[in-house]
């Protein structure tokens, strides 16, 4: 045994020495690979699931409810109850990517037994979840849909028509 990790420990000193020769020589080479290991390594670190996600939509929902009715934007208003609807009645699911999360809607509860849900052959095509099912893409710890219909969630353009009119 003694014998197998020492000959363990001299292969992996060869390889550091080579990996050390290579980045002398190329350091420009080195510096991007370097850079590209720990960005993938941050957006496995930084991934986040489907409980975050509704912890976040929660907090959307408080944040627009703040805003008087008359100033909510229609669209993040709209985009918000539907979710929460969604997580309300346990529609919403995730596909763990491990560098990035899909959250994507589904037809029912997963108590529910009904027959038209569970046959494969009623289920979605790929183009149809792709077009139809996604939800949402989180990447590096932020929810890219919901924070773009978050953006001006207490500006409602209807409003400003009428004052410049």
């Amino acid at each position: 045994m003694s014998q197998f990790l020492r000959q363990l420990f001299l292969d992996y000193y060869d390889v550091f020495k080579d990996v050390q020769k290579s980045a002398k020589s190329r350091p420009f080479k080195a510096t991007l690979y370097g850079v590209s290991v720990v960005f993938v390594l941050n957006l496995f670190r930084t991934n986040e699931g489907l409980r975050s996600y509704n912890a976040d939509v929660v907090s959307a929902c408080n944040r627009i409810g703040a805003v008087t009715e008359n100033l909510r934007n229609p669209f993040s208003n709209s985009y918000v109850q539907t979710l929460g609807e969604l997580n309300g009645h346990r529609q919403l699911r995730q596909i763990d990517l491990g560098f990035s999360t899909i959250i994507y809607k589904t037809e029912s509860n997963p108590e529910v037994a009904l027959f038209r849900y569970n046959c494969k052959y009623l289920n979605p095509t790929i183009l149809e979840f792709f077009t139809e099912k996604i939800v949402d893409l989180g990447v590096l710890g932020h929810w890219l849909v919901l924070e773009s219909k978050m953006r001006d969630y207490d500006v409602n353009e209807e409003e400003y028509k009428g004052l410049s009119e």
